[in-house]
């Protein structure tokens, strides 16, 4: 069971983290308008 919880809040991190990213790259203008735009498809 602990394994299941810690696996979880390991992939919602890892989520949170993915979705700033995307923000910053929004935010600054990036030229990576293409992973960005695919990612939320």
């Amino acid at each position: 069971m602990n394994s299941d919880s810690i696996s979880a809040t390991e992939a919602y991190q890892y989520r949170m983290k993915e979705s700033l990213l995307l923000l910053f790259y929004d935010y600054f203008g990036i030229q990576q308008e293409e992973k960005v735009s695919s990612a939320f498809v």
